[in-house]
């Protein structure tokens, strides 16, 4: 036996998405296409709404907003890993990973801001840990050099820690 499907009208349509659960609405217009039009033009009735930063509760159903961070090696960092199994970071990054703070994104026309207050403080940690981690880079790559100084003398870490040091070399820290 055959069975032959009859699409819904128009009015139809608008009717049972009326009555349909919003969430399930989101999920249906994703997933369909076709009815996005259509169901545009239906009010929603929602009994609770939350807006906040970087997430949205309608009908105790919330949505949230996350940067997953995608490696092309490998080894991903667990604290990564961790971060992108709950759904990414609630904060955008720049090309090298630092957080980009909200006060540097601009509100456009039609724009509903929903930033923190403490931003300007918010930026000033971001600078700060950026400076942090300049100086560790600049040790780190000090260290390195001695390092390969002293392999290619012949040397061991140990004998220059046992040695005498110059004063630019005791502010080494390996």
């Amino acid at each position: 036996m055959m069975t032959y499907s009859v699409p819904m009208g128009y009015e139809s349509l608008k009717t049972v998405l009326l009555h349909t659960d919003p969430n399930l609405r989101f999920k249906i217009a994703q997933r369909v296409p076709k009815i996005c039009l259509t169901e545009k033009t239906v009010p929603l009735k929602i009994r609770s709404l939350s807006l906040r930063e970087f997430m949205t509760t309608v009908n105790n159903t919330s949505y949230k907003l996350g940067v997953y961070r995608h490696f092309h090696t490998n080894k991903m960092p667990m604290s990564i890993k961790r971060e992108n199994d709950w759904g990414g970071v609630s904060h955008d990054l720049d090309q090298y990973g630092f957080e980009i703070p909200n006060s540097s994104t601009p509100i456009l026309g039609g724009d509903v801001s929903f930033k923190r207050r403490n931003a300007t403080k918010q930026q000033r940690v971001t600078e700060d840990r950026m400076q942090r981690l300049v100086f560790s880079l600049k040790n780190y790559e000090d260290v390195l050099a001695k390092i390969n100084q002293l392999e290619s003398e012949g040397k061991t870490v140990e004998d220059f820690l046992a040695g005498l040091m110059t004063e630019d070399e005791q502010n080494i820290k390996i």
